[in-house]
């Protein structure tokens, strides 16, 4: 009897078991923003280097910022991602805080600078006294610790070739070896990309009137 009451009842509980777990999946699934598909693909959130202020008007220091894009169709958590630029010291790389970005939603990094944080403002106050370079530079953003070609999500290197982190990039199929975007050596422009990333120097072009977080 033991028997024929074990082959009838495990049955009914893989049954269970199975209904209870479609269930939860589905429960999920249906707290995805739709925009987060596209021709039935999965599109996640992605962080991109969107617009970089390197060199302002008048002195560097509290002016200089970095906008972040999340051109993925679902909020991206970006608590631990990190940010470093070229000459800084990776001791004062920028580590963002408890941080989550809307799908289609920027945040701009204002480097050396002290505010509030907000949902469209990060303040990274101390980068060792270095400020982005005016005429060549990079800026790398990471996913995590430690820096390497399997953490890297976006580069971009403006003015000149060989700069930090682009050894990692080239490593992760973002970035080209010996590839720069070309920039307007004045006062006041930023560098934007415009369109679609395709971690190409024809992405970007220089902006007269920076934009920070439009």
């Amino acid at each position: 009897m033991k028997k024929i009451i074990k082959r009838l009842f495990l049955p009914v509980v893989c049954a269970l078991i199975s209904i209870s777990f479609t269930a939860a999946y589905w429960t999920d699934d249906a707290n995805l923003d739709s925009s987060s598909f596209s021709t039935g693909i999965w599109n996640p959130g992605k962080a991109t280097i969107s617009e970089v202020l390197y060199n302002p008007i008048g002195v560097d220091t509290g002016q200089e910022w970095i906008e972040i894009q999340n051109s993925g169709g679902y909020v991206l958590d970006m608590t631990g991602y990190v940010i470093h630029f070229d000459g800084l010291t990776s001791a004062y790389d920028y580590i963002f805080p408890s941080f989550a970005l809307a799908s289609g939603s920027k945040v701009v990094v204002h480097v050396r600078s002290v505010g509030a944080n907000s949902a469209t403002d990060l303040y990274w106050p101390d980068t060792g006294s270095v400020n982005m370079g005016n005429s060549y530079g990079s800026i790398g953003l990471f996913k995590s610790l430690p820096k390497d070609s399997s953490t890297i999500v976006d580069y971009v290197e403006y003015g000149s070739a060989g700069n930090d982190d682009e050894v990692k990039a080239v490593g992760a199929g973002i970035w080209t070896t010996g590839a720069f975007v070309p920039i307007i050596p004045a006062e006041g422009y930023s560098m934007e990309l415009i369109g679609a990333d395709n971690n190409l120097v024809t992405d970007w072009q220089d902006q007269a009137v920076p934009t920070p977080g439009a």
